[in-house]
């Protein structure tokens, strides 16, 4: 049997195609890992809490909608290698979300709720390059992203994050909330 390398759960490891319970790929390395983020789609999608996160779309693919004209910046609707998160909030007030000294160009896009369809009509944010001064954006000449929006206790707000043409970093940086 041939060698691969398999992907489950964002792990990798080396082995034949029968004992891989994910995606496999022949005569595939895990070095680097090769495997997309575990919150690489809605379903999966991470639990964000207040404060600051570590987060990383190396190997993410796409698969959130395209949101024109809401998302459209640069002529670029699309957030691309993107990863998903879930706020439940529990408090009333302003929710801030921001990639700001992330290490590449980001665009972040927030949903109502908690659920994995009807992207278009939940929209309630999108940012790419927010360059306004800080404290209330990321500061003059950047492509990192910022949104704001009310919140409500009880209500759950999911987050998607990307880049801005297919732009990725192995080390991306930080979100805030």
């Amino acid at each position: 049997n041939p060698s691969g390398s398999c992907c489950s759960a964002g792990n990798c490891s080396v082995g034949i195609q029968s004992a891989c319970n994910g995606v496999w790929t022949l005569a595939g390395t895990c070095t680097p890992n090769p495997c997309p983020p575990l919150n690489d789609d809605c379903a999966n999608r991470a639990g964000l809490g207040l404060g600051t996160l570590a987060f990383d779309t190396t190997n993410a693919t796409t698969d959130g909608i395209a949101h024109n004209p809401t998302c459209l910046f640069f002529g670029n609707d699309q957030i691309t290698k993107d990863i998903w998160f879930n706020h439940p909030s529990s408090a009333n007030g302003t929710l801030v979300i921001d990639t700001c000294g992330s290490s590449f160009d980001t665009k972040i896009a927030v949903y109502s709720g908690f659920g994995c369809l009807d992207y278009a009509t939940r929209l309630i944010a999108c940012n790419d390059d927010a360059t306004a001064a800080v404290p209330n954006a990321c500061g003059p000449h950047s492509p990192q992203s910022w949104v704001t929006t009310p919140a409500v206790a009880g209500e759950h707000y999911t987050t998607r994050i990307g880049g801005f043409n297919n732009d990725f970093r192995l080390t991306a940086g930080a979100l805030a909330l």
